[in-house]
């Protein structure tokens, strides 16, 4: 069994766990569990695919306690960890060692960054100030951002390959979906795409990790192409929200997740921000 198998299963017998000693502990502590992340203004790469303009207009002009809240159960919380944990796992035990792995590495030791690809000797640093020689050598991801279009991410890395440069992105995935998986996902087939738009690398690679790693390959790998048509739309979407902003109208709905219910979509184009905000707060904030 595995560990999310094994949270899973305690998340759903938490009643009958009334003699355990960590079980009833390791849940309570990842529900009440909050990223100590600073928040910020930027649109996240990882969130241009779903991205609505009028969702966003209404986040920037809501006060934050009228505004959706999503908590992560103790269950999700340890999908993502793990996910977090098998990223760390590839990009420092497997493809950094490869040698196919370009970004920055850090010294495990001095904390000095060395840009591309991990290095195969100690630190220089180190050795010329007489410390111990190390190899110990973390992947850090870049922070990739575009401050034109306020976007912000953190690349999975670059893959160099016969000296051609993939935009790498690695997501995992459960048994069951991985097993039976022909095609990316294409909410991030969108993400790679608007990578190697802002790192200005034509090819890109999706590799979903299996994560029980219980079949005869780990991964599945898919190759992505460089997108006009997906930089165009991220673009469109932007400029939408910003003139809205300036003209103070509301944009059209794009809702892929319906972050707001069925306000996001009823609410006329071009009714003042002003006639939204009075209709919100005369609904209580209903989603």
């Amino acid at each position: 069994m595995s560990f999310v198998d094994a949270v899973s299963a305690m998340v759903e017998n938490k009643k009958d766990n009334s003699g355990s000693v960590l079980a009833n502990r390791l849940i309570g502590w990842l529900d009440a569990y909050e990223d100590d992340y600073a928040k910020d203004t930027y649109f996240h790469v990882s969130s241009l695919y779903y991205m609505c303009p009028r969702c966003e207009v209404y986040k920037a002009i809501l006060p934050p306690e009228m505004l959706p809240v999503d908590k992560l159960d103790a269950m999700t919380q340890a999908r993502f960890d793990i996910g977090h944990a098998l990223h760390h796992w590839y990009q420092n035990r497997y493809l950094g060692q490869m040698g196919v792995l370009k970004g920055k590495w850090k010294c495990g030791r001095c904390h000095d960054v060395v840009n591309g690809l991990r290095p195969t000797g100690t630190c220089a640093k180190c050795s010329s100030e007489g410390r111990k020689r190390v190899k110990d050598w973390q992947f850090e991801e870049t922070v990739v951002m575009s401050k034109k279009w306020n976007i912000k991410g953190k690349t999975d890395g670059v893959l160099v390959i016969d000296n051609d440069e993939y935009v790498l992105d690695i997501k995992t995935c459960k048994p069951s979906l991985f097993g039976t998986m022909k095609s990316p996902w294409p909410s991030a087939i969108y993400q790679v795409q608007v990578y190697m738009w802002l790192l200005k690398i034509e090819k890109g690679l999706l590799l979903y990790v299996d994560k029980s790693a219980d079949g005869s390959v780990p991964v599945k790998e898919f190759p992505v192409e460089y997108s006009l048509d997906t930089i165009n739309n991220t673009k469109g979407k932007i400029t939408s929200f910003q003139m809205s902003m300036e003209s103070k109208t509301l944009p059209d709905c794009l809702c892929r997740k319906r972050s707001f219910g069925l306000t996001c979509s009823t609410i006329e184009k071009g009714s003042g921000i002003s006639d939204f905000v009075e209709k919100w707060i005369e609904s209580g904030g209903e989603k």
